[in-house]
C-alpha cells in the first residue's frame, strides 16, 4: 500500500503489467522495501509540530485521500485553544504528517515552509 492508501499490484489486473488498485488484492502480499529507508521518510527526526494561536484555522485531511483543498475532514481551531501542538506519528512526505487530535483521530496536516508551523 502506498501512502494514498493504494496497493500496488503486479501481474494481476494485466499480465505482465503494474497497476494500482483500491482494494487488497487477492493471493499472494509481499511487502517491498527499497535498501536506502531514508528514502520512505522514516528516518525523520521531526516529532513535534506546533500550530500558532495567530492562525484561525488549519484544514486537516483523512488518511485515504490526497493532503490537498477540496479533501479536508475538517479544521483546526489553533487561535480558539491559544495554539495546539501535536505529536507526529508519522510523515506522509516532507510537508505532510499524521497526527492524532482529540475530535478526528488520526489525519493528515499540511506544515508546509509557506505555513506558520513551528516543527521540532
Amino acid at each position: 500500500m502506498d501512502y494514498n492508501y493504494k496497493f500496488f499490484e503486479q501481474n494481476g489486473a494485466k499480465s505482465l503489467a503494474v497497476s494500482y488498485r483500491d482494494t487488497i488484492p487477492s493471493g499472494y502480499i509481499a511487502i517491498l522495501r527499497p535498501n536506502d529507508q531514508s528514502k520512505l521518510g522514516l528516518t525523520n527526526s521531526r516529532t513535534h509540530i506546533f500550530l500558532p494561536a495567530s492562525v484561525d484555522t488549519w484544514r486537516i485531511y483523512p488518511l485515504n485521500k490526497q493532503p490537498v483543498v477540496g479533501n479536508e475532514c475538517g479544521k483546526l481551531l489553533p487561535s480558539k485553544f491559544v495554539g495546539l501542538d501535536y505529536d507526529v506519528i508519522r510523515w506522509v512526505s516532507d510537508t505532510v504528517a499524521v497526527i492524532k487530535t482529540r475530535d478526528w483521530g488520526e489525519v493528515q496536516i499540511y506544515v508546509g515552509p509557506d505555513t506558520d508551523a513551528v516543527i521540532s
